[in-house]
């Protein structure tokens, strides 16, 4: 599989995370294993690939973890979510707008 992914001109590899710590398997039933291990950096090494992240409440220092990871990588793009419940206040969206400008 990795070196079809490799190889093919139509494929662009999306690793999705949302902490490099416990913080990924507590909330995705995962481990982060792929992306941070051998997988992503060997796939990065000939090719560009991407990355997603959905802000469920990480530390501002898991988020720069990622970011870090990106630049080191072949990282050509990194998306960054907010799941936002519709039936919340307005005040909480904007306490999410507050925290993410110190990124």
């Amino acid at each position: 599989m990795l070196d079809f992914i490799k190889k093919s001109q139509y494929v662009t590899p999306i690793f999705s995370t949302q902490s490099f710590g416990t913080f990924n398997k507590q909330v995705m039933r995962k481990s982060h294993s792929i992306i941070s291990g051998k997988n992503a950096q060997e796939i990065g090494k000939v090719k560009k690939i991407r990355i997603n992240s959905v802000f469920l409440g990480q530390s501002i220092q898991e988020l720069e973890k990622i970011i870090d990871f990106c630049y080191e990588n072949n990282v050509e793009k990194y998306s960054l979510a907010y799941k936002y419940d519709t039936n919340a206040d307005w005040n909480t969206l904007l306490i999410f707008s507050a925290t993410m400008e110190g990124i």
